[in-house]
């Protein structure tokens, strides 16, 4: 049984640490923000032109969705992909799919005034992300920050006896733990029961911490009007603005923005109300020269790519890089030319389980990139790198057994010869060991290809296969 007056000992000594050490965790922006020129508070331009709102999800994920938006006189769209939390229950449902949202007719109201302690508590998890409170809780780590606030939001929404079905607990932590990665408890042997209750009591201890942190702050005020003085809104994930228009000053504009606590209230009680955990900026539906909708990378490429309304600081400074999340999860990060356009686009996908078939607690871990040679979006070179994660280690924590990189390098097209695939490298690494002092052994195999032109599809192999002995930090060529 594990001792919870330890934990709850523990927490409170986070807390004072935090408090002590962390001054800007009670010092968080809270001033009120200000449409970038050009832009317009989404809940304005909803109300003035008497658009439709809906949230599309896949019933489940409560990270992100899309925000799709429909004038109901013309009939045009424009839609994004916005970074959510639940700011209801948790047994009510997240956004559903196209098809269910259109089933039940379902329709979402937009206001700026979140449910009490909402953002609060989303600010207190930034905060102490970027501090490292939450380097050793062990979460993947692209989800670990959106994990940790959602159940601090439930568990402080929950109140002190909730029903189980909207408690957060020790209890239900594990619970959801064993559900996704398909384990029963009776087949746990006593080390591995130990190693989740380990598991089980850090991430209950963050999100106890997040609820604790978020008390002690100022409450946090919530966009009122375009006009109201402040700092002006950077928005995280700028969305295809098109060409500028007059907004910044609350007229009408076709391009709107939806700040941090932006709050989504649905109109049938059984799903969930959810709130903007990033600033971001979208399309109004209008008539000034677009049908709103969200420009896409090209007629291939279904993915929300990110734009940019930055201009360069000073002649030939590119933009900095954009990142956005889709409503798959999936975080697709685009670099840009210094003229605006697409350099590169790189993409996270959320990792699966089961990249192990004889381990049902291994996750697969796949990150794609495509680089282009110039503005025609010609591509220059694409990356594709998968990582089957487990535990191992003396540590035990989830970290790479097996690392496969795929780089496709394209020739430059000439008037007779189209561009095709000049050089093809895979490199495969694995661990072969983990020896008594924890250190990690690794083979490596690398196998290139090189084509000499587009109707080679044999080409000519290469492979080359090494060992790395971390004791003497090198690697040698495989015996």
């Amino acid at each position: 049984m594990r001792d919870y007056a330890k934990s709850s000992i523990h927490v409170t000594c986070l807390l004072v640490l935090c408090l002590l050490a962390l001054p800007h965790v009670l010092a968080l922006d809270v001033a009120e923000f200000k449409c970038p020129q050009g832009y317009v508070l989404i809940s304005d331009c909803v109300e003035k032109r008497h658009l439709k709102v809906q949230l599309i999800g896949d019933g489940q994920n409560t990270s992100s969705c899309k925000l799709l938006l429909t004038d109901p006189l013309t009939g045009k769209t424009a839609s994004t992909v916005i970074r959510t939390v639940c700011a209801s229950k948790k047994s009510m449902t997240a956004p559903p799919d196209q098809a269910t949202a259109d089933e039940k007719k379902l329709q979402w109201k937009i206001t700026n005034s979140p449910p009490k302690g909402v953002l609060e508590v989303v600010q207190a998890a930034k905060s102490l992300s970027t501090s490292g409170a939450y380097n050793n809780v062990p979460l993947p780590q692209e989800r670990k920050l959106a994990t940790i606030s959602q159940m601090a939001v439930w568990k402080n929404l929950a109140g002190t006896h909730p029903p189980a079905k909207d408690a957060i607990s020790s209890k239900t932590i594990e619970n959801d733990l064993l559900t996704k990665s398909h384990v029963d408890p009776k087949d746990l042997t006593t080390d591995e029961k130990k190693e989740l209750d380990r598991r089980v009591d850090a991430i209950f201890e963050a999100v106890d911490l997040t609820c604790k942190v978020a008390t002690t702050t100022p409450p946090p005020q919530t966009p009122k009007s375009p006009e109201a003085p402040g700092t002006p809104m950077q928005p995280e994930v700028p969305q295809t603005p098109g060409e500028s228009t007059t907004g910044g000053d609350g007229t009408e504009s076709d391009h709107c923005c939806a700040p941090t606590g932006t709050t989504f209230v649905p109109d049938n009680n059984d799903f969930q109300t959810m709130m903007c955990v990033t600033d971001t900026l979208v399309n109004c539906p209008g008539d000034k020269g677009s049908d709103g909708s969200t420009t896409q990378s090209d007629d291939n490429d279904k993915d929300e790519v990110p734009r940019t309304t930055e201009k360069p600081k000073e002649p030939g400074e590119a933009p900095k890089p954009k990142t956005v999340v889709n409503a798959e999860g999936v975080s697709i990060t685009t670099e840009l030319h210094p003229n605006g356009k697409i350099k590169s686009i790189t993409k996270e996908h959320p990792p699966t389980k089961g990249g192990d078939p004889k381990d049902p607690t291994s996750e697969s871990h796949k990150t794609t990139s495509t680089e282009y040679a110039d503005d025609k979006r010609r591509i220059k070179k694409t990356t594709e790198k998968v990582e089957i994660r487990t535990l191992q280690g003396p540590n035990e924590e989830k970290t790479p057994k097996k690392v496969t990189t795929t780089e496709r390098e394209y020739s430059d097209p000439t008037e007779k010869t189209p561009s095709f695939v000049e050089k093809e490298t895979v490199t495969v690494e694995e661990v072969s060991e983990i020896d008594d002092n924890g250190l990690t052994h690794i083979n490596k195999t690398t196998t290139t290809k090189t084509f000499s032109g587009p109707k080679d599809t044999e080409g000519k192999t290469e492979q080359k296969k090494e060992t790395y002995d971390p004791n003497k930090d090198k690697w040698s060529p495989a015996k």
